[in-house]
C-alpha cells in the first residue's frame, strides 16, 4: 500500500489521477508570503485516502520546469506523489484550455480510470465541466474541495 511516503507508482498503472493547479488551490494572494505552499493539508489528507491517487501539475507554475523542479515546489510528502505534468499548448489560458490540456494528456494515458481536476479558474474548462473542483482564488483549498473530490475520485476519506 503506498502512502504519500512512498514512492510514485509508475503512470502507466494508476487508475486515478489528481489534475492540480497551485495559484488559488495550494497558495493564496492572502497568505504572508504568497509564494509559499500553505493549503496543503487538505491534498495530503486525499493522498492518504486514496493511495493510488496520482497528481498531474496543471499549474502554470510547469512552465520552464521538468518533473524535478515541479516536484521542488512542494513538501516532499506530495512531491513523491506528482507523476507529470500535462503538455502545454498554444492558447492554454484561453477558454477551455487547460481541460484540453488535461484531456490530452488523459488521450496519452488510458489507463486512467477516474480524475478530477482542482482549480480557481473556471474559464480554463468547459461549462459543467463535470470534474473539476473549484477552489476560491482568495481561499485556497478547503474541506469542501476535499469532500468534492473524494466523491469524484471514488473513495471515502479514511481517519
Amino acid at each position: 500500500m503506498e502512502t504519500p511516503n512512498s514512492a510514485a507508482a509508475p503512470v502507466h498503472a494508476l487508475t486515478r489521477v489528481l489534475f492540480l493547479d497551485f495559484d488559488g488551490v495550494l497558495q493564496t494572494p492572502a497568505l504572508d508570503d504568497w509564494e509559499d505552499m500553505a493549503h496543503c493539508d487538505g491534498l495530503l489528507a486525499l493522498l492518504r485516502a486514496i493511495p493510488e491517487l496520482g497528481v498531474v501539475v496543471t499549474s502554470s507554475h510547469r512552465e520552464g520546469r521538468n518533473l524535478a523542479g515541479i516536484r521542488r515546489l512542494l513538501p516532499p510528502s506530495i512531491a513523491r506523489r506528482v507523476i507529470g505534468s500535462t503538455p502545454l499548448t498554444p492558447g492554454c489560458r484561453a477558454h477551455g484550455g487547460r481541460q484540453a490540456e488535461i484531456e490530452a494528456w488523459l488521450a496519452a494515458h488510458p489507463a486512467v480510470e477516474r480524475y478530477a481536476a482542482v482549480d480557481d479558474e473556471a474559464h480554463l474548462y468547459a461549462r459543467g465541466c463535470s470534474w473539476l473542483v473549484l477552489t476560491h482564488p482568495l481561499i485556497g483549498w478547503s474541506e469542501d474541495t476535499s469532500e468534492s473530490l473524494l466523491v469524484l475520485l471514488g473513495s471515502a476519506l479514511r481517519s
